[in-house]
């Protein structure tokens, strides 16, 4: 069944290289650190899968979906006028003040994948999220007067 996708065939030929020379990895089993890398020779990855099996098993582990949580963003700018005490002068009003507010301006993680991912809400090691609202950039405009 193709979906109604030309050319889909329910299989899917992952990104990546495959060992083309036979040799084995060898592994330093505490670090992990691959210890034979001059030997081994490599080619692109050809082999096709289920796309079910796939996705399974590359979403099925956690440390293939980390990502870094290094982000900077401006959150809140506020430019505000007080207007003069003299053109109040003789009003009941005693001080007006005008302000400009944006907020969520600048957003600035490296990778580009993830255009404006609010990264703060993912406060755990784990996959799930606090359930906050994604960042939505705002603009207001602020009239205060006291009497």
């Amino acid at each position: 069944q193709n979906y109604g996708v030309a050319g889909y065939t329910g299989s899917f030929v992952g990104e990546g290289v495959v060992v083309s020379n036979g040799v084995k990895m060898n592994y330093d089993s505490k670090t992990g650190q691959l210890l034979n890398a001059g030997e081994l020779q490599f080619a692109p990855n050809t082999k096709a899968v289920f796309v079910q099996d796939y996705v399974s098993k590359y979403y099925g582990v956690q440390e293939s979906n980390l990502m870094s949580k290094t982000f900077s963003k401006l959150r809140e700018v506020t430019i505000g006028y007080d207007l003069p005490r003299a053109l109040l002068e003789g009003s009941f009003i005693k001080r007006v003040s005008v302000s400009l507010v944006g907020r969520n301006l600048l957003y600035f993680y490296s990778d580009k994948r993830f255009k404006d991912v609010d990264l703060d809400q993912y406060n755990y090691a784990v996959r799930a999220t606090g359930l906050q609202s994604p960042t939505v950039r705002s603009y207001g405009l602020n009239l205060n007067a006291t009497f």
